[in-house]
C-alpha cells in the first residue's frame, strides 16, 4: 500500500494524504506570514493564562492567553490547576494566573479549549501532567516487551508526570526511550521554572507547526514519500525529518528535482496530483457512489447532517419485496464506507447524524451498525458510533481537534455539484 503526503503552499500549507491513489485526508494550516497565523494559540502551546471570568452556571472559566486570545476552560474537567498567582490556592478565581495548554482549536463561534493536563510529545513517547504511571498504545500487544519498558522507564518518572508510549516505539532500543523521556522531563521542568517568573498572558512553550505534527502523526502509521514543490517547505520538512526520523526510509522529494523534475514532465505538482479537483470534491455537497447512490453532506452550526439517497442505483429497476432490504443494505454499506472516508477527508467532527436508506428488518440494521463500528475503530481520530434512533438515524461523534476543511476554506468553499 503506497502512502505519501503531498504539501503545497497557497492560501495556507495544504497537505493531502494519499493512499493507493486516493486522498484520505486534507489539512490546511495558516502560513507563518499570514495574519491569521500565531504560534501563541497553536494546538499544544503552553501559557500562563489570566482568568478573566468565571461562569458558575456552566462550571467554566474564560482564560486570556498570549496574543489576547480567550480560551474556554472547564472547571469540572480540570480538578488540578497549576497556579502561578492565586487568590486561595485551591479553586480557580477571577484574576488568578494559571498554566494551561491549548488542546482544541477554536471552531466556528467557539473559543479554543485550554486544559491543565499538560502534555509534551516526543518521537516515541508523550509525557503528561496529571496521569501517573506508564501506559502503552493499544496497538502494542507484546506484554513481555511492555513489562521490560515499564521497569526501565519507571526510574525516570517525575513526581507529577505520566508517560504514554507510542505505537512506533515498539522494538525501539529501550535506552533510546529512556533518553527521550529524560529530554522531555527537562523540557517540562524548564516550562514550569519559567512560569514562576512570568506574568499572565505569556507564552511558555510553542510546539512544531501543525503541518509538521501532522506529518509526524501520519508517520506513526507508516509512510513512503513526502512530496512538495515549495523550497521553504522542502527545507523545513527535510530538517525536521533528519532530526526526528533520521532512521526512516521515507523519501523527502522536491518536485522540481531529480526523477520528478517538472521541466521534464511539463506538469506542475497541482496538475500531477489533481489537487484542485481533489479540493473541489472535498468541499462538494454531493458525493456520488459507484452504485449510483449518493451522499448529501450539510454542516450546520450544531452538527453535520449526511443524507444517503438511492439516486440512480434503483432508478428504473424493479426490486422484489423479499430482497429490497438486502439491496438497501448493500447500498447503505457502500454509503457507510464513504461516510467514514468523507469524515476523515473533510475533518468533520462533533455530532454527525447519518440518514441511511430505510431498512425494515433488524438483522440488516444490526449488520450495518456492526460494520460502522469496525470502520470507526480505524479512524486515527477518536470516533464513536453511538446508536440508531427509532427514526433510523445513525448518531456518530468524532473528536474535535482542528477546524473542518470547509471552515478553513471560508468563501473558497462553494459547493460543487457533479
Amino acid at each position: 500500500m503506497k502512502k505519501r503526503i503531498v504539501f503545497r503552499r497557497e492560501f495556507g500549507v495544504v497537505s493531502a494524504l494519499w493512499m493507493d491513489g486516493r486522498v484520505e485526508q486534507i489539512d490546511v494550516d495558516p502560513l507563518p506570514e499570514d495574519p491569521s497565523f500565531t504560534k501563541d494559540t497553536m494546538l499544544g502551546s503552553i501559557h500562563v493564562g489570566r482568568v478573566r471570568n468565571i461562569v458558575k452556571s456552566i462550571q467554566a472559566a474564560f482564560i486570556e492567553v498570549a496574543g489576547g486570545q480567550m480560551c474556554y476552560y472547564s472547571l469540572l474537567q480540570n480538578p488540578l490547576p497549576v497556579f502561578v498567582k492565586s487568590a486561595n490556592g485551591k479553586s480557580v478565581c477571577q484574576d488568578d494566573e494559571i498554566i494551561v495548554q491549548i488542546t482544541k482549536a477554536g471552531i466556528k463561534t467557539k473559543e479554543p479549549v485550554a486544559e491543565s493536563e499538560l502534555s509534551i510529545n516526543g518521537r516515541y513517547i508523550v509525557v503528561v501532567r496529571g496521569k501517573r504511571g506508564i501506559s502503552f498504545s493499544k496497538k502494542i500487544g507484546d506484554e513481555l516487551w511492555k513489562e521490560e519498558v515499564q521497569k526501565r522507564l519507571s526510574s525516570h518518572l517525575e513526581n507529577d508526570l505520566g508517560v504514554i508510549v507510542r505505537t512506533n516505539a515498539y522494538e525501539i532500543p529501550i535506552v533510546t526511550l529512556e533518553e527521550e523521556l529524560c529530554s522531555l522531563n527537562a523540557v517540562y521542568r524548564d516550562i514550569m521554572a519559567k512560569a514562576q517568573y512570568r506574568t499572565g498572558k505569556t507564552l511558555l512553550y510553542a510546539p512544531d507547526p501543525d503541518y509538521l505534527r501532522t506529518l509526524r502523526d501520519t508517520a506513526q502509521e507508516g509512510l513512503d514519500e513526502i512530496v512538495t514543490d515549495d523550497p521553504i517547505l522542502y527545507e523545513q520538512i527535510r530538517e525536521y525529518w533528519k532530526a526526528y526520523e533520521a532512521e526512516s526510509q521515507v523519501r523527502v522529494i522536491r518536485y522540481n528535482e531529480g526523477e520528478t523534475k517538472s521541466e521534464t514532465t511539463g506538469v506542475s505538482l497541482v496538475q500531477a496530483y489533481s489537487l484542485d479537483r481533489v479540493m473541489r470534491e472535498a468541499l462538494a455537497e454531493r458525493v456520488w457512489l459507484k452504485s449510483g447512490a449518493y451522499l448529501v453532506i450539510q454542516p450546520t452550526e450544531a452538527l453535520t447532517v449526511i443524507d444517503v439517497n438511492s439516486g440512480k442505483a434503483i432508478a428504473g429497476k424493479r426490486i422484489a419485496k423479499h430482497s429490497a432490504d438486502e439491496a438497501f443494505y448493500k447500498m447503505n454499506l457502500e454509503a457507510a464506507r464513504e461516510v467514514m472516508h468523507q469524515m476523515r477527508l473533510r475533518n468533520l467532527s462533533g455530532i454527525i447524524v447519518v440518514d441511511f436508506i430505510n431498512m425494515k428488518e433488524d438483522r440488516w440494521k444490526d449488520q450495518l451498525m456492526e460494520e460502522l463500528k469496525k470502520m470507526a475503530g480505524k479512524d486515527p481520530v477518536r470516533t464513536i458510533v453511538v446508536d440508531m434512533t427509532k427514526l433510523n438515524l445513525v448518531e456518530i461523534t468524532r473528536k474535535k481537534v482542528k477546524k473542518p476543511l470547509h471552515e478553513w476554506m471560508g468563501n473558497r468553499g462553494n459547493s460543487v455539484e457533479d
